[in-house]
């Protein structure tokens, strides 16, 4: 890391800052450097520069774009052959009706009334916008739009899945949106026939590319306002890379989330060192800000700077701020606060200017401090005579129905699914402090990682007869805005986390909470997967027949399956609707193939297909739908199941008996010395012992062996379960063979009918 920036803070923006609402103003003025503007939770946009004498904030305007919604999205752009640059902002125009448009509203950098009004035509509120020219995209979670020169619509998609991100590129001379939703597909669009050089092409174009992750950002990499080839995308994962739009579409890179960082919620590109060579500014939900060089000959991202604050980073932008020749990174936390990270050496005072000069820079310098002065002396008269009002208000008898409405507090959350090591992370973020969190599962999980918030957490008992089986209270200290929280649930049941956040006790008599809640599905630990072959796997099938409608097939599915949408994709009548996921715990898959009247599921582990099974005949018998279920069982699976997860069970014994042996070796070397050690390989377990200790207390956190071993107990059971045969008195025997794990054993157990009790000749494992 040999990016050296320095940390400023310049202002708040009034209120919480939605996710990349913060942007520099493309365009540059040789004298007082670009302005940056910012849209907040209340619905208003602030501009703001640097002042080039006292180096103090400049507020250029604050305009109140939208009266009872945030500010959901912002983008800035200079048309071709003008000078001046626009300000885009979007969100929900007009409060009441569903079918009541959003819009999206255009603003100079100097005047705080909109010269534009755009009518998205979008169901719901703008969350996305991106421009070029006359070009702009819009989006909602379920819709995206073309409109140009502001009236003309040129085209719209739907995806299947909610829209999560939303840039532009080109793909040879065509204009293309590019959307990430949220099945972990990055779709690059063509929805008009004219292309950047005039020229006539293909109406529609739909090209997919599978990302590791779900996206939660876009951006492109290259020039600013110019259509580019090359796309960066940040996942909820932590990882980031890059996508090129030319054909045939590929991955140029991806850097991997080793260090276990937050989600990557914005990213920004600029040339901070003059090389001509542009870094990648990543913003996480964690707080940290990393800037990334891209060395241009192996085409890999290199960390070169770092930085961590507070909160989370809500919006990142790149620019020459405090002046022309001054490159820096400007950014937000969620709260609102707005810093900048200058690349180089910046002071107050010029110190190369004329001695005369300097005087007036040091005369505004002081009268600017002098205002300030007044300016805190008039806030701290206002807070003395808020405090009287409210003491005379707790002062009288009051209704606890007046402050009700206080629990509507503003909180920023996530629950998404890391792969990397099967769990559940929830990240909740608040504008005020938390006083305490309560936590409530009516399905068992395992809360892992509470001793990295600044919480005082107690588990409570288990309440079964309330669906209480999981209870946490955690306690925070004092100005903890942020929690961040891992779940590890099992599979195979269903149901819902409920968090009630409680904030920091107000200055009124009654405490307000809001209640968050998230599904557990019974395939939990399973991801979507697309375009990989399933059919080389030993498969299993379940066959569900009946007066299904697709929609009412479709919901089934989601009940079982995470990450499926409301409603079912588009598909010609009689055409099978295909989904694939993959479990990130085993790496067997499930195929799912749908349409009006059959559902058919296939799986190279059979447990999937039991547990498919009981629920979505408990759901045929719930929704009162007729079902005819068939099973076709390959007894192939097991084996192969089997070898699946010896592969991941043979490195977590061999490290154990590593770690093991290094700590015998460590005591032969205190009590005897270490010539006393000769081997090659115990010299060098010897050498690598505390990493190997490091390894090993991961995987007994994670309790990696612990759930292979239930993943076998579960195959054993369900596998005879789909054969109608009762197993489970035998699974004290399964249990014992597992402590002396034999892959070959554990085959010739599995292949033994649990009903033949003439099978069993060994009396040391009989059940009597």
């Amino acid at each position: 890391m040999d990016l050296a920036l320095s940390r400023i803070e310049y202002t708040e923006a009034g209120s919480f800052v939605p996710k990349g609402c913060l942007q520099v103003v493309s365009g540059t003025h040789a004298k007082t450097g670009q302005k940056v503007a910012v849209g907040n939770g209340n619905g208003e946009l602030k501009v703001f520069g640097i002042h080039q004498k006292t180096r103090a904030v400049d507020v250029s305007y604050v305009a109140k774009a939208y009266d009872k919604s945030p500010v959901n999205c912002l983008h800035t752009m200079v048309p071709s052959g003008k000078d001046k640059a626009v300000i885009f902002v979007g969100g929900q125009g007009s409060e009441g009706m569903e079918d009541e448009h959003a819009d999206i509203q255009a603003y100079s950098k100097r005047k705080s009334t909109p010269f534009l009004e755009i009518n998205a035509n979008l169901r719901g509120p703008v969350n996305f916008i991106s421009v070029y020219n006359e070009d702009v995209f819009v989006a909602s979670d379920t819709m995206l739009n073309h409109i140009f020169n502001s009236t003309e619509e040129r085209g719209f998609f739907m995806p299947p899945r909610a829209i999560t991100g939303l840039t532009y590129g080109r793909m040879e001379s065509v204009l293309l949106p590019v959307i990430s939703t949220a099945d972990r597909l990055l779709r690059m669009l063509s929805l008009v026939s004219e292309s950047l050089d005039g020229t006539t092409g293909p109406k529609t174009q739909l090209i997919e590319v599978e990302l590791p992750a779900q996206a939660s950002v876009l951006t492109s990499y290259g020039e600013t306002d110019t259509p580019s080839q090359n796309i960066l995308y940040g996942g909820q994962d932590g990882r980031f890379g890059m996508v090129g739009t030319q054909r045939p579409v590929k991955h140029r890179f991806c850097v991997d989330n080793d260090k276990k960082k937050g989600s990557v919620d914005t990213i920004a590109t600029f040339d901070l060192t003059g090389d001509g060579v542009q870094e990648i500014v990543v913003g996480r939900s964690d707080g940290s800000v990393e800037v990334f060089r891209l060395d241009t000959a192996t085409r890999k991202a290199v960390l070169c700077s770092e930085h961590t604050f507070s909160e989370s980073i809500s919006s990142v932008s790149c620019g020459n701020v405090g002046s022309s020749d001054e490159r820096e990174v400007v950014l937000s936390t969620y709260s609102g606060r707005i810093f900048g990270l200058r690349a180089g050496m910046s002071t107050m005072l010029n110190q190369t200017a004329k001695p005369k000069e300097q005087d007036e820079v040091a005369g505004d310098h002081s009268r600017h401090v002098a205002s300030l002065r007044s300016e805190i002396a008039r806030l701290e008269i206002e807070l003395a005579d808020k405090k009287r009002q409210v003491a005379a208000e707790q002062s009288r008898p009051t209704n606890p129905s007046e402050y009700i409405a206080d629990g509507l507090i503003s909180i920023h959350d996530s629950f998404t699914f890391s792969t990397q090591d099967s769990t559940y992370v929830l990240v909740i973020e608040t504008q005020i402090a938390v006083d305490m969190v309560f936590l409530r599962s009516d399905t068992t999980m395992d809360v892992v990682d509470l001793d990295k918030n600044t919480v005082l957490a107690s588990q409570c008992a288990p309440d079964p007869a309330n669906k209480t089986l999981v209870s946490y209270t955690l306690r925070c200290q004092v100005h903890t805005t942020r929690i961040e929280l891992k779940f590890r649930p099992i599979e195979g049941q269903q149901g819902t986390l409920s968090v009630i956040v409680v904030p920091a006790p107000p200055m009124t008599k009654y405490k307000v909470a809001r209640e968050l809640k998230y599904p557990i599905r019974p395939l939990c630990l399973h991801s979507i997967q697309h375009f990989d072959s399933v059919e080389s796997r030993p498969l299993s099938w379940l066959h569900f027949e009946g007066k299904i409608p697709v929609q009412e097939a479709h919901k089934m599915l989601a009940v079982c399956l995470p990450d499926l949408g409301d409603f079912a994709p588009d598909s010609p009548p009689g055409e099978d609707i295909e989904l694939k996921y993959i479990s990130s715990i085993t790496g067997t898959v499930v195929k799912a193939m749908y349409k009006e009247g059959s559902i058919a599921i296939a799986s190279d582990n059979v447990s999937s297909l039991a547990i498919l099974k009981e629920f979505i005949t408990k759901l045929g018998l719930e929704w009162r739908v007729s079902l005819r279920c068939t099973a076709e069982i390959n007894e192939e699976s097991v084996p192969w199941m089997l070898d699946l997860i010896d592969r991941k069970v043979k490195p977590q014994l061999k490290l154990n008996q590593r770690l093991v042996l290094w700590q015998a070796l460590k005591e032969v070397e205190m009590s005897e010395g270490s010539d006393m050690i000769t081997s090659p390989e115990y010299k060098e377990i010897l050498a690598t012992g505390e990493d190997i200790k490091k390894q090993s207390e991961m995987a007994a956190a994670s309790s990696v062996l612990e759930r292979l071993y239930g993943v076998i107990t579960d195959l054993y059971i369900d596998y005879y379960k789909m054969e109608d045969i009762n197993s489970k008195n035998h699974t004290n025997i399964l249990l014992r063979l597992l402590d002396q794990y034999d892959l070959a054993a554990l085959k010739d157990f599995f292949m033994r009918d649990p009903s033949d009790r003439s099978l069993w000749q060994d009396e040391d494992l009989a059940q009597e």
